[in-house]
């Protein structure tokens, strides 16, 4: 939506049962070349101005960004 992700629906209530409801995102596939950019609280991130063309990813513990080569 406005250029993003965005989920617009109605479940009915019936349709989701008893239990906990979660929400799952998958890609549609797996990015395994590009460059990895970390993600480091306090730090200033240098590629901003990358961010849409850039996939959110954790390689093992940390937190980063992939843009696609």
């Amino acid at each position: 939506m406005d250029g993003g992700f965005g989920l617009d629906t109605k479940v009915p209530v019936k349709h989701l049962g008893e239990g906990e409801l979660k929400f799952f995102l998958l890609p549609k596939h797996e990015i395994t070349q590009g460059m990895f950019v970390p993600i480091i609280p306090e730090e200033p991130f240098a590629y901003i101005e990358r961010l849409k063309e850039g996939f959110l990813v954790r390689k093992e513990e940390q937190v980063g960004i992939v843009f696609p080569e």
